[in-house]
């Protein structure tokens, strides 16, 4: 991982520490960005991918005078799960521009970044078919049946 990746993912942890129950984010199901958002929206890039495990949105930058101009805008990172271990990190202004979108590699379960994962935008909210990636179990197919 190159010091930019690793210093992303380290913003993007502290910051969902700080903003965790900060703010209510409202979720847009349409899949273009044409129209104006209105503040804590965002629009899910991924609806309907097989491979979407989840999403963590964080509200507010960690710095906290940047963090003033996010109140009841749009949120400052959206990152979204994927089953196979991908990571995409997108970075908003305010106003809901991306400024920031990478892709990045992180095993499911192997940080605590999946901890604060939301698992219901995802393909599997159940866990039906996948691992619960902030649980030490197996995957449904290889529990015992009790």
């Amino acid at each position: 991982m190159t010091k930019i990746s690793m210093k992303i993912i380290i913003s993007f942890l502290g910051i969902a520490l700080i903003s965790a129950c900060v703010h209510d984010v409202r979720y847009d199901k349409t899949t273009t960005s044409s129209r104006k958002l209105r503040p804590g929206e965002w629009v899910n890039l991924h609806v309907g991918d097989p491979n979407l495990a989840g999403i963590l949105i964080i509200q507010l930058p960690d710095a906290p005078r940047e963090a003033i101009e996010y109140i009841d805008k749009h949120p400052c990172y959206v990152g979204y799960f994927f089953w196979d271990g991908r990571l995409r990190v997108t970075q908003f202004t305010p106003e809901g521009e991306k400024y920031v979108d990478k892709w990045m590699w992180d095993t499911p379960g192997s940080s605590y970044l999946w901890k604060g994962v939301d698992y219901s935008y995802g393909s599997d909210p159940s866990f039906r078919t996948h691992k619960d990636p902030r649980r030490n179990e197996a995957p449904p197919e290889n529990r015992a049946s009790g």
